[in-house]
């Protein structure tokens, strides 16, 4: 979304890992944190396609985004997944942002 404004970069050469980030306030925080110059790890636990649709609007926005399946209630797959969003990036901080979790009924 083009809203006429200068966009701000001032998260340029950070990682953002989003939760979620297929769709609803996950997607809405992912193209948000992409539009601020982070390059966003997306998270979803089973939706590809989805995490894949918002992985091609932010790189049709010229910033960097990795698409990654993992369930977030599995230690083993959070580790698996922050490893290969620090193995992107140059810096190895990350700043998080969740949604999408649900707890167990």
């Amino acid at each position: 979304m083009d809203s006429g404004k200068p966009q701000l970069q001032e998260l340029r050469g950070r990682v953002a890992l989003v939760t979620g980030a297929g769709r609803n306030i996950g997607r809405a925080i992912a193209l948000a944190l992409a539009d601020a110059g982070a390059a966003v790890v997306l998270n979803a636990r089973q939706s590809a396609s989805e995490i894949n649709a918002v992985h091609s609007e932010i790189e049709a926005k010229k910033q960097q985004s990795l698409p990654i399946l993992a369930d977030i209630s599995d230690e083993a797959a959070v580790g698996r997944m922050v490893a290969a969003a620090l193995e992107r990036s140059s810096r190895s901080s990350a700043s998080t942002a969740g949604a999408g979790a649900k707890s167990p009924a």
